[in-house]
């Protein structure tokens, strides 16, 4: 009875939206259209600023290697390195702008105190992704790869190739990323009512078992050391989450 309660609700919400914004399904997809082509101009344009500037950008990717050279396998290596870095820092750059521009798309399906909690959410993810890209690249592929470099194997060169440790530098890097995004993952969870904070919070021990699962599988080291620094986050930003959670009222509530 709750359940089709809260629906009729939202079904009632969403035909007051309607009303107030009389905009037809092909007018949303030109719009989607649009800012999607803003998107990748500035992801161009910014990747292709970035391409006069890749002597620095290496410089600053490769300052965790300790001055191990990077080495290319095929004549098109360097061009695919350099394409792929270049088009790197154009999205990272275009981040701010990705997400002002899927603000302005969702912000008119949603009612006002719905914006104003929304809004503080993706301020909050993109402070996260700014403090997250910084804990990838100064605590956890630094530390992960002063571990790994130092276990010598006699009669071995280490060296790596340019296009797998810029891909261990992406992965790190987005999966960081999506680790400093659990605070808002659970808040979501709890504001729509797919899940209730007592809920998470009794299966709190489940949820870390699962993780520490998780990150053992996905993560490409698959060393201790790394292991732990991607962990003691992930912990962290949990109960962070879950306190901010029970301080938000549902979204049937507002």
């Amino acid at each position: 009875m709750m359940m089709k309660e809260k629906l009729d609700r939202i079904v009632q919400e969403r035909k007051q939206q309607q009303n107030n914004n009389p905009l037809i399904f092909w007018e949303h997809i030109n719009i989607l259209k649009k800012y999607l082509f803003i998107i990748c101009f500035f992801v161009i344009l910014f990747s292709s600023i970035a391409f006069f500037y890749n002597v620095q950008i290496l410089k600053f990717l490769t300052k965790p290697l300790n001055g191990i050279d990077l080495i290319f396998l095929s004549p098109i290596d360097p061009i695919t390195f350099i394409m792929k870095m270049d088009l790197l820092a154009g999205v990272i750059l275009s981040a701010p702008i990705i997400l002002y521009l899927v603000w302005r798309f969702v912000s008119p399906a949603l009612m006002d105190k719905q914006k104003k909690i929304l809004k503080r959410i993706f301020i909050f993810s993109f402070i996260l992704t700014i403090l997250s890209v910084i804990y990838a690249y100064f605590y956890l592929i630094r530390i992960s790869l002063d571990f790994l470099l130092s276990i010598n194997t006699e009669g071995i060169i280490k060296s790596f190739t340019a296009q797998n440790y810029l891909n261990f530098i992406i992965f790190e890097t987005f999966l960081t990323i999506f680790i400093f995004q659990v605070p808002l993952i659970i808040i979501l969870l709890i504001y729509f009512g797919i899940c209730k904070s007592q809920t998470i919070s009794s299966k709190r021990r489940y949820i870390y078992l699962f993780s520490i699962i998780i990150l053992s599988v996905i993560t490409p080291t698959t060393d201790i050391i790394s292991l732990l620094i991607l962990l003691i986050p992930t912990g962290l930003l949990f109960e962070i989450g879950l306190l901010i959670a029970r301080l938000i009222p549902p979204r049937g509530n507002i």
